[in-house]
């Protein structure tokens, strides 16, 4: 089950689209995901020359690393505040506009389909997932980031605040390991490894929370880890 926090009562696209400009104004501005984008490539092991979809691009770190290791990639955003920085960050690589839900792009056009922390903000993140999976080729690799329902961190703050699941964000779903893996399967993927990534808080200011997580965060479980990586291959239909 996914569970969906809906902070300013978001209905549509534009609402939306306005949401996430006004983040990539503050804080996103500021977020870092440059260590996500290139742990998440590095399990594909993706080979120059191919074709990568960075789906729901942001500040666009992942598709610039991508093309930084000989791919031809290209990132496509909604949001115009995220695209405008991206294409001033990476002149050199290709962003568009467009909605995730609704891919400009022939069936099985990419070697490789990224999103780095992104399905689950969509309005209907079944059809992105479907979307994805179309687009990508038989033979290709999908990678996947998306976050915890049940993560060690939520588990504290459950405890200490009474306030389950929260990146801060207005409009986003969370779920658990087993429950994402579900929904990629019954929406056009087949899960091939799952993996997870846990951030590092800064050294300062000093608390000793943050001094004893840092010092055990390698040892978290998979199933209590922040985030989920799963990297997939396209499911096969079977014809009736």
């Amino acid at each position: 089950m996914l569970l969906l926090r809906n902070k300013k009562n978001i209905t549509n696209l534009d609402e939306l689209i306005e949401s996430y400009d006004q983040l990539y104004k503050g804080y996103l501005k500021d977020a870092s995901a440059a260590a996500e984008a290139k742990f998440m490539l590095e399990l594909i092991k993706p080979e120059k020359g191919k074709k990568l979809l960075d789906v729901s691009s942001g500040k666009g770190e992942l598709t610039a690393i991508a093309k930084g290791m000989g791919l031809d990639a290209k990132g496509i955003e909604i949001s115009n505040i995220a695209l405008e920085i991206a294409k001033k960050t990476y002149p050199d690589c290709e962003f568009i506009n467009a909605n995730a839900e609704e891919l400009p792009f022939p069936d099985n056009s990419f070697d490789y389909v990224s999103n780095l922390g992104s399905l689950e903000h969509y309005l209907n993140p079944e059809k992105g997932c479907e979307e994805m999976s179309r687009v990508l080729k038989h033979d290709g690799k999908a990678v996947i980031l998306l976050p915890n329902s049940h993560d060690f961190l939520t588990f504290y703050s459950v405890l200490t605040t009474g306030i389950g699941p929260d990146d801060w964000q207005d409009y986003e779903r969370f779920a658990s390991r087993q429950e994402w893996h579900n929904f990629l399967e019954i929406h056009g993927f087949k899960v091939l490894k799952t993996d997870k990534f846990d951030r590092r808080f800064p050294k300062k200011p000093f608390s000793w929370f943050k001094f004893f997580y840092n010092l055990f965060v390698n040892y978290i479980p998979l199933n209590l880890s922040r985030v989920f990586i799963f990297v997939c291959e396209k499911k096969e239909i079977k014809k009736q």
